[in-house]
């Protein structure tokens, strides 16, 4: 998964998983953040963002930082993965930092105790929902998901949408 790691320079306060959890999904409209979704153009963030805050990393895999995310660039052309952590940003059915764990999962339609509500898989293991990290993918595309990192106290404090560059 190309989505950046940044997200553990602390050490974790509980158990952490990146595994994604195979038997729950969300929606492809979780993926869309601020009008863009991960795979969409250069010309098409420009045109719905503006110009960036900085560019940094290299010419073939750059980051954008924006006041409110931060976005990372496949090949220097296409979105392979969006970050945020500013409380106003969300995702289309309103995914924000600063939400309680079971409200964020329910925004996404899974049951913490359950598994995803529309496949109700028992298999899940709640320790995995537990973690500081947690990833689950696009129910229509395997390549994608989408990672929430929570704090000691689960609280949502920052989401990534984004996959595999090519």
């Amino acid at each position: 998964m190309m989505i950046p790691n940044v997200l553990m320079a602390n050490p974790p306060l509980i158990e952490t998983s990146n595994k994604i959890e195979q038997h729950l999904c969300v929606p492809d409209s979780e993926f869309y953040v601020s009008g863009i979704k991960p795979g969409d153009s250069l010309e098409n963030i420009l045109s719905k963002l503006g110009k960036p805050i900085s560019i940094q990393g290299s010419k073939d895999f750059p980051t954008y930082h924006y006041s409110n995310m931060t976005i990372y660039l496949c090949n220097g052309v296409s979105v392979g993965s969006i970050s945020f952590i500013h409380p106003k940003t969300r995702t289309k059915s309103g995914l924000r930092v600063g939400i309680d764990r079971a409200y964020a999962y329910s925004i996404l339609g899974i049951d913490y105790s359950q598994g995803n509500t529309e496949n109700q898989s028992p298999h899940v293991k709640r320790h995995n929902l537990a973690a500081e990290i947690v990833n689950f993918q696009n129910c229509s595309d395997v390549f994608s998901s989408i990672k929430l990192k929570f704090s000691g106290m689960n609280m949502l404090e920052e989401v990534t949408v984004g996959f595999d560059c090519p």
